[in-house]
C-alpha cells in the first residue's frame, strides 16, 4: 500500500472485521486491482468499487474553483452518479453505522441523519495546505491558498454533520475547527515489520514513502542536495535509497552513484532490513508518519523533524532524534553512524515506544468503543 490513508483504512477494516460485518465502498479514479479487491474481500461481506471518470473529474475541479466555495479536493471526488450508487447501496444495506474515510467523501453520506455516522479526518489537510503555500510561488501559490481556505472552512462546517469525528494525532486536532475529534492513531503491523538480524546493510540511509506526495518529494530534495553533500565530506561512499511509489520526475533526477530511487517495491521491509538509519526531514503534510512506525518496528534508529515528532511523541534523544537543519541532521546521522551501540540503543528503545503505544489492535479498539453505540 503506497499511500498512509489506504494504510490506515486496510488495518482498520481487518481488525474490525473480526467483531462486525463490513460493506466496503471505495472512490478510485483508476482501475483497481482484482487481488487488492479480493485481499479485502476476506473481511469485507461486500466490496464496492466505484470508478470515477477523470474526464468529469478535471470539470469537476474546473467548475468547482469558479463556481463554488467547496474545496478542490472535495469536488474531485464528488460524483452525481457515483452518489446515486451510494444512495442504493445504503438503502439495500440499512448499515447500523457509517464510517466515512477523509472529508473528501463526507459529501456523499452527511444527509443522512437517521444513521450513526463518523468521520475520520485523519489530518487536518488545511494546515498541510497552508505548508505547502509557503513553498510555493505564482500562480500555484494562489490556488493552494485558496484551497486552503476552503478546506478550512469545509472542515469545521461538515463536521456538524457527523455524531463522531476521529483525527490521527493531537497536533492534527488543534489545527482543526472542528470541535475535539477523538484521538484515533495509526499503528503497525509487527507480526508483518519485524526486526532482522539477516542481511547485508546495504544502505546507510533510507528514506520511505509515496514519492509523488509532495511533504515527501520536499523532504527527499532537501535530503539529498541539502544533507547528502554535507555527509559525501566525510563519507564518500556513502549510500542511501528513496524506497516508494510514484517517484515524481524531481524525485527521479536525485538518482546517482549514492542514490538509489527504487519506484514502486513489493516488499518495503526488503530495504529497511538493507539499511542503517531512517531520516525523514518533513516540514511539509501533517498526521502521524508511518514511515517512523514501520522503522523503529524493525529497530531502525528514527532521524526526523520537531514537525513529525509532535504528531509521534517519541522521547528525543531516547527514542527518536531531532533535527531542523542540514547541519543539525548531518550531526545527528553522523552520531549514529559512528557508534554502532549508540545506533542500537536508539533503534531499541525506538522499537519499545512503538510497540507499547502503536499497535493496530489497540488502535481499532479505541475506534471500535467510538463508533459502536448500543
Amino acid at each position: 500500500m503506497e499511500k498512509g490513508d489506504k494504510l490506515r483504512a486496510y488495518y482498520q477494516i481487518r481488525e474490525l472485521s473480526k467483531k462486525h460485518r463490513i460493506i466496503l465502498c471505495c472512490l478510485s479514479d483508476k482501475k483497481v486491482k482484482q487481488q487488492h479487491i479480493e485481499e479485502l474481500e476476506k473481511f469485507c461481506e461486500e466490496v464496492y468499487v466505484i470508478k470515477l471518470s477523470r474526464i468529469k473529474i478535471a470539470w469537476r475541479i474546473i467548475k468547482a474553483f469558479f463556481t463554488s466555495d467547496i474545496p478542490l479536493q472535495v469536488a474531485y471526488f464528488y460524483s452525481k452518479d457515483a452518489q446515486k450508487q451510494i444512495d442504493d447501496l445504503i438503502e439495500k444495506h440499512l448499515p447500523k453505522f457509517i464510517y466515512a474515510q477523509l472529508v473528501r467523501t463526507s459529501e456523499y453520506v452527511k444527509k443522512y441523519a437517521i444513521f450513526h455516522k463518523t468521520l475520520d479526518y485523519m489530518d487536518a489537510f488545511s494546515a498541510g495546505m497552508e505548508r505547502r503555500v509557503s513553498k510555493s510561488g505564482g500562480l500555484v501559490r494562489y490556488v493552494l491558498q485558496k484551497e486552503a481556505e476552503r478546506l478550512k472552512k469545509y472542515e469545521a462546517h461538515i463536521a456538524d454533520y457527523f455524531e463522531e469525528k476521529t483525527v490521527i494525532s493531537e497536533q492534527d486536532r488543534n489545527k482543526l475547527q472542528a470541535g475535539k475529534p477523538a484521538i484515533i492513531p495509526n499503528g503497525v503491523d509487527f507480526s508483518k515489520f519485524q526486526p532482522s538480524a539477516q542481511g547485508e546493510k546495504k544502505f546507510d540511509i533510507i528514506f520511505s514513502g509515496n514519492m509523488s506526495y509532495p511533504p515527501n518529494v520536499d523532504a527527499a530534495l532537501f535530503l539529498v542536495r541539502r544533507i547528502l553533500p554535507l555527509l559525501k565530506q566525510k563519507y564518500p561512499g556513502i549510500q542511501m535509497v528513496l524506497a516508494g511509489a510514484s517517484p515524481a520526475w524531481k524525485v527521479k533526477m536525485l538518482s546517482s552513484e549514492n542514490v538509489l530511487v527504487t519506484g514502486w517495491v513489493e516488499d518495503i521491509k526488503v530495504y529497511f532490513e538493507q539499511s542503517k538509519i531512517m531520516v525523514a526531514p518533513m516540514f511539509m503534510g501533517a498526521g502521524l508518519q508511518n514511515k517512523l512506525l514501520e522503522a523503529m518496528a524493525m529497530k531502525i534508529p528514527c532521524v526526523t523533524t520537531s514537525l513529525a515528532n509532535n504528531a509521534l511523541k517519541a522521547t528525543p534523544e531516547k527514542e527518536v532524534l531531532l533535527a531542523e537543519t542540514e547541519q543539525q541532521f548531518f550531526e545527528q546521522i553522523d552520531k549514529l553512524l559512528q557508534n554502532e551501540t549508540y545506533r542500537d540503543t536508539i533503534a531499541e528503545n525506538g522499537y519499545r515506544f512503538a510497540k507499547q503505544h502503536y499497535d493496530w489492535e489497540h488502535t481499532v479498539q479505541k475506534l471500535e468503543k467510538l463508533i459502536v453505540v448500543d
